[in-house]
């Protein structure tokens, strides 16, 4: 690695950062936005902390305070939890590397063409799945049922919809893959729900107490569509954004608290957090809170590399992509998310020894909007890595 200097940024220069996100959109961030960043680290003097921007509203459209435990979705950050949930899997020896989706479900319940994929690719995004964020995938019924529930997830699974295709030779992005993962641990552990699983072996465990799975649709009857939950109280209104043509304004779009394919997709994106929830979370992946069990163990199989597959010049770990080292930057783990009404980004120091030698800095970014962008890159993406560049002493980081 190489030899940096670390050291937290300050309130001034989290507020100028901010101050210039807000200047790069082509209108300031309205009322109703809400900015959560976390960052800790074992080379940063003191304790992490928290800072939060903008102003939140309830769903009544009523300001409400931002505090440390107001909720944000944080989308396919989700899948650090189910990747952390496998690997306590294998570390308590109820599954092995070797474990497949057949040696977990019976032939009748899912269709052939995916027994025989280990449990290893789902995970590390080796399983030949389409890739499913990009349109057309066919990775879904059509016309899709809501709200989509694990039972349809596997009924449609079982008519074999489409072949994996490179399964642990070829990187595509699957919330299919995450989300077929989560409810087979399930399946194995016994437990009734995914989000049961995550709740007992994760967030109490890291006094992550604020944290809960977004609620799914109300299923609808033979005269009614089904209709968004009710949003937790925590969670406050969000926002999908649309950029305007030729320089105009663009709309900020009322987001539902839910998303139609939950409860099937939990294992790819369902989770909602708080900025202090996250700070937790963002400790235990940098080795800091170590209250799961056997969590040196855990983070070694995390944050390590599982196979020579890559995407691009990212490595594959369990939920995480690694950035390689070079003659100017550390190796990074990171994990982004974007779905209506969320924006997150995880960004953190690889370490030399994963488990034993705590990460030098991290850095968590929550925003309640999808779609707001600084000179193309996310918003999360761009406050995460001018960030982590703050942390480690660059003036100009690239983004």
């Amino acid at each position: 690695m190489p030899d940096h200097s670390y050291r937290p940024p300050t309130t001034d220069q989290l507020d100028q950062l901010l101050q210039q996100a807000n200047a790069a959109q082509t209108e300031p961030f309205p009322d109703g936005v809400g900015i959560a960043i976390c960052w800790d680290g074992g080379d940063l003097p003191g304790a992490g902390g928290i800072y939060r921007y903008g102003n939140l509203r309830d769903w009544d459209n009523h300001s409400i305070a931002f505090t440390d435990d107001v909720l944000f979705k944080i989308a396919s950050c989700s899948k650090t939890f189910t990747a952390t949930a496998y690997a306590m899997a294998l570390q308590k020896d109820m599954i092995d590397d070797d474990t497949t989706v057949g040696d977990i479900v019976r032939p009748s319940t899912l269709g052939s063409n995916y027994l025989d994929i280990p449990l290893r690719s789902l995970v590390n995004y080796t399983s030949g799945f389409p890739a499913d964020n990009v349109p057309g995938s066919g990775t879904q019924p059509t016309p899709f049922p809501v709200p989509y529930e694990v039972d349809e997830m596997f009924g449609f699974l079982r008519g074999n919809p489409f072949e994996p295709e490179g399964t642990t030779e070829r990187y595509t992005y699957s919330n299919l893959a995450f989300s077929l993962l989560g409810w087979l641990l399930a399946e194995k552990i016994g437990h009734a729900k995914f989000a049961q699983l995550i709740t007992h072996w994760i967030f109490h465990p890291l006094e992550m107490n604020d944290s809960q799975y977004t609620p799914p649709y109300i299923k609808g009857t033979s005269s009614t569509e089904s209709q968004p939950p009710a949003a937790p109280k925590m969670l406050p209104r969000c926002y999908t954004y649309s950029a305007g043509d030729n320089g105009n304004d663009g709309t900020y779009e009322l987001a539902s608290p839910s998303s139609h394919n939950f409860d099937a997709y939990y294992g790819g994106g369902g989770v909602m957090t708080s900025p202090r929830d996250m700070l937790q979370w963002l400790r235990f992946n940098l080795g800091l809170n170590k209250n799961l069990p056997d969590s040196e163990a855990l983070l070694q199989k995390l944050h390590t590399p599982t196979t020579g597959v890559t995407a691009g010049t990212s490595q594959l770990c369990m939920g995480w992509f690694m950035t390689p080292a070079s003659a100017l930057s550390p190796a990074m783990l990171y994990k982004d998310g974007d779905l209506a009404g969320a924006n997150s980004y995880l960004l953190l120091i690889a370490s030399d020894a994963p488990g034993q030698i705590a990460s030098p800095a991290g850095v968590s970014v929550m925003v309640n909007v999808k779609g707001l962008t600084v000179n193309g890159t996310t918003l999360a993406t761009w406050i995460a890595k001018k960030v982590m560049a703050i942390m480690s002493g660059e003036e100009t980081p690239s983004v």
